[in-house]
């Protein structure tokens, strides 16, 4: 019966039968390098060419799923979960093939409403080799990791083709409980877990300010009594606002006035770092010696950085007075739209 013969033992005869034609050599004489014919060609099979090589290169890099082999595996993805069963017929013999699954998670061993539902149909039809599939439940219906959150036990059911629901349903391990612990439950942050800073406009949206100061105030602590006839600085009011950014800040200033007679009048402006940004030209008074007043403004547009709020009043040479509790400078800063 004849063999194909390996090419080990095709080179080893190749060798035998050149020895057997050279015969012995003279005497004294120097060998004769031959270079025979196979050991030329097994040199040509085994050496690949330059053509060869860039045929290779030109390969990979074009039909990148050649290349797929040498590159690392990718990392599991956190919103799927691994499954491996077994299928088989009725007598107990592995099935092959392709057949449509699909699969149930529950909260509960049996009865009960799925919590999510995947299907495994055309397409997407499950391969079983020997009764053997692996399936990564989550990546058809992405939603699996927030349908469970929250529940400490799951079952999964499944079901093939028009078949049944199989009994019992698999308690699933620690693997979908892993996915939950990338989660963060309602309510579980509190303002002791944020940051300072850490929230931005951005993050509010557009239709929300975000307040830089909340509010600053300043009383006055007494009586301030001036009869001066230039501008002098109400002591005591005088506040500080500190902006991350250009913003608007409403200002606000209540006092009580004390004078000595119905007829009197003066002025009074609040500056911005020494700069007027409001100016009250007259106050007249018609009826009582006491009287409550308010000013109120929006100073708009101001600079991102720390500035002084300071309250100044001009008598106009009368005796004028504002009196504690009563007098406060307050201001809110917040971003413009």
């Amino acid at each position: 019966m004849n063999e194909q013969k390996s090419l080990l033992l095709e080179i080893a005869e190749a060798i035998d039968h050149r020895l057997r034609r050279r015969g012995p050599q003279e005497e004294g004489a120097q060998p004769v390098k031959i270079r025979p014919r196979w050991l030329r060609w097994l040199a040509r099979q085994m050496v690949p060419n330059i053509g060869t090589l860039l045929m290779v290169v030109v390969l990979l890099l074009t039909i990148p799923s050649l290349a797929a082999p040498l590159l690392a595996p990718s990392a599991t993805s956190t919103s799927t979960i691994s499954y491996q069963g077994r299928l088989a017929d009725s007598g107990g013999n592995p099935l092959t093939g392709k057949y449509n699954l699909e699969f149930r998670i529950y909260d509960v061993p049996t009865g009960g409403t799925p919590l999510w539902t995947e299907m495994w149909t055309g397409a997407n039809a499950v391969d079983v080799s020997d009764g053997l599939f692996n399936v990564m439940l989550g990546s058809i219906d992405n939603t699996l990791a927030s349908a469970i959150e929250g529940y400490d036990e799951l079952y999964l059911g499944i079901t093939v083709g028009t078949d049944s629901e199989m009994e019992p349903r698999v308690q699933l391990g620690s693997v979908p409980f892993s996915m939950q612990a990338l989660t963060v439950p309602d309510g579980s942050i509190g303002t002791e877990k944020i940051v300072d800073g850490a929230v931005t406009q951005a993050k509010l949206g557009a239709d929300i300010h975000l307040l830089h100061t909340i509010i600053e105030t300043a009383e006055l602590a007494g009586t301030f009594d001036s009869s001066a006839s230039a501008w002098v600085d109400v002591p005591d009011l005088s506040i500080q606002v500190s902006l991350l950014t250009t913003s608007t800040v409403f200002v606000n200033l209540q006092y009580r006035e004390q004078k000595n007679h119905d007829t009197e009048y003066y002025k009074v402006h609040i500056l911005r770092d020494g700069i007027e940004v409001y100016f009250s030209d007259t106050h007249f008074r018609h009826t009582g010696i006491h009287n409550h007043r308010n000013i109120a403004f929006f100073d708009t547009d101001v600079p991102a950085e720390t500035h002084t709020y300071q309250v100044q009043i001009h008598p106009r040479g009368h005796q004028t007075a504002l009196c504690a509790p009563y007098t406060q400078l307050g201001a809110i800063a917040f971003f413009n739209d």
